[in-house]
């Protein structure tokens, strides 16, 4: 893991799609990336419910759950 952290613009467009219902709701699958590696999504049906659980692109594995967009973004977690 890196100590580094996305620029402002791309945490801000990441919180302005997932407060997006409409871009949201069209949303299978949401892909997310990470600051240190790493490559996951969230269920679209999970976001509008406000749950944020991310799982491994190549497994389906559960990898992190957060619970907000604050804490996803905390987590160095932004849109792919």
């Amino acid at each position: 893991m890196t100590d580094e952290t996305w620029s402002d613009e791309t945490k801000a467009y990441t919180r302005t799609s997932l407060e997006d219902m409409d871009f949201v709701s069209r949303m299978k699958r949401i892909c997310f990336k990470h600051k240190g590696g790493g490559f996951a999504y969230i269920l679209g049906e999970d976001v509008l419910r406000g749950h944020y659980a991310l799982h491994a692109m190549a497994t389906d594995e559960a990898v992190e759950t957060f619970n907000s967009v604050d804490e996803l973004l905390a987590g160095n977690w932004v849109l792919d």
